[in-house]
């Protein structure tokens, strides 16, 4: 047995302790180096996002099978230890969380021969104060990159006079998520993995209530586990790195959590795709950072396809003043 595999043991206190077999996959697969394709639309290292992913994007990649739950909570608990070994966030007290968010899309445009299809990509960032997460100002780019899906489509969108290759630039001081969670919120969240899930169950049945018998509407636990992405991808820089730790080791306790063979890209940026699937067959993932223990982004997946139908990728930093882009220190 391995240190890591000691350390795996060690820390593993979310659920049953993962057989050997499992621990011995997840060295193989998490911890070899992988070598990174350049996308054609790969920008700088970015530098954070809070906002929610919700633009469509028709990527198709190699179906990923999922493999063993047992992989995906020896997972889990890896990310999770590293989050609780992280250094806490130094917040001002009048600081203000800045999110980049970087999105790819797929839009239409018709005409007299049909359906023009092209993606392009979005840039969004915030600025928003860190006691409340309501967005002060909001910077769009959009239009970046745009490209035709197939020849076809470079064709019609020519003879319709698109101008789809066209970069806009806005910004606006109008929150748009105003149903963020508040510091007050976040600071209550639990570092005991099983109060975690009680708590955020509870949260999505107030909400929602339970699907009907038979409904294409997610379950509780599914909700739950978007519920836990949104928090660690949109608040994730104003937890504690023991409250990071505990949403991961809630995620690995869900019954249905699973770990997907290839691993994801997203802008550039390589991680390991923990999924969920739902009833209307898709899957949401969570894509995460082994080494660091952060969340790099989310992705929702057609399962029958293996088509990639949104991703967002994310990072957050705290600055002191609106428009300042770099950490406070």
């Amino acid at each position: 047995m391995t240190d890591l595999d000691e350390r795996l043991r060690a820390y593993y206190d979310a659920a049953d302790e993962p057989p050997p077999e499992a621990l011995a996959r997840i060295r193989r697969r998490v911890l070899t180096p992988q070598r990174r394709s350049p996308a054609p639309w790969r920008w700088p290292t970015l530098v954070s996002a809070a906002v929610a992913f919700a633009v469509l994007a028709l990527v198709v990649l190699t179906r990923s099978a999922s493999v063993p739950a047992d992989d995906a909570r020896a997972t889990l608990e890896l990310v999770a230890a590293r989050a609780a070994g992280s250094a806490p966030t130094a917040l001002p007290g009048d600081g203000f969380v800045y999110a980049r968010t970087r999105q790819l899309a797929v839009n239409s445009v018709f005409g007299k021969d049909g359906e023009a299809r092209y993606e392009s990509e979005s840039l969004i960032e915030t600025w928003a104060p860190a006691d409340t997460l309501r967005a002060v100002r909001i910077d769009t780019t959009t239009g970046l990159h745009a490209r035709p899906l197939t020849a076809d489509d470079a064709a019609r969108l020519s003879a319709y006079g698109s101008t789809y290759q066209t970069v806009q630039q806005r910004s606006t001081t109008t929150p748009n998520r105003a149903e963020l969670p508040v510091r007050a919120y976040l600071a209550a969240i639990p570092t005991d993995p099983h109060q975690v899930v009680a708590r955020l169950r509870e949260e999505v049945e107030t909400a929602y209530g339970p699907p009907p018998r038979g409904s294409a509407k997610p379950s509780v636990d599914q909700r739950t586990f978007t519920r836990i992405g949104d928090l660690l991808s949109e608040a994730g820089v104003l937890l504690e790195p023991a409250q990071r730790a505990a949403l991961f080791r809630a995620a690995a306790l869900l019954p249905g959590v699973r770990e997907l063979t290839e691993r994801a890209d997203l802008a550039g940026r390589s991680g390991v795709a923990i999924g969920y699937g739902m009833p209307n067959g898709t899957r949401e993932e969570l894509i995460v950072d082994v080494d660091s223990g952060q969340v790099l982004g989310l992705r929702t997946v057609d399962i029958s396809s293996g088509t990639v139908l949104a991703w967002s990728s994310s990072e957050q930093r705290v600055v002191r003043a609106v428009g300042g882009k770099e950490s406070a220190r």
